[in-house]
């Protein structure tokens, strides 16, 4: 329950920095975006994921989130490719549907999301940008 809502949480502050998207260039928007995210971080999202932070680097807005316990990630039977599907899923499912974020790709922008583990390595991660977007979209 607590990604959906989060998600939410996500959606609102990107919306509010994209009103104005028309009169921003695409950098400044996301670093507002940006800005305005960290104010509230870090969050615990679920129970084995925190955002720590956000930043924009040109047209890109990179969410680093922490693996709190990366057990899961040292099992054998662990699929990270499944787990990279979900999760790229679960997020552009929501943002990817988002009408303003969607043009705020249009425009070149994009989302890429780290996972690191309690030491700083990183696990995974994926962009979603108007290409995923439009193909997700298109799966649907």
């Amino acid at each position: 329950m607590k990604i959906p809502l989060f998600i939410f949480c996500i959606l609102a502050y990107t919306s509010t920095a994209h009103g104005g998207w028309f009169s921003k260039n695409v950098s400044s928007t996301l670093l507002s975006t940006s800005k305005e995210i960290n104010k509230s971080l870090p969050v615990r999202v679920d129970k084995e994921k925190i955002l720590e932070t956000t930043v924009a680097i040109k047209n890109v807005l990179i969410f680093k989130y922490k693996i709190t316990d990366d057990s899961t990630f040292k099992d054998p039977q662990f699929n990270i490719s499944k787990y990279t599907y979900y999760l790229r899923n679960s997020l552009g499912e929501s943002i990817c549907k988002d009408k303003n974020t969607y043009e705020l790709f249009k425009r070149g922008a994009s989302y890429n999301y780290i996972y690191i583990n309690q030491y700083g390595q990183k696990l995974l991660d994926f962009t979603l940008n108007e290409k995923e977007c439009s193909d997700y979209l298109a799966e649907r």
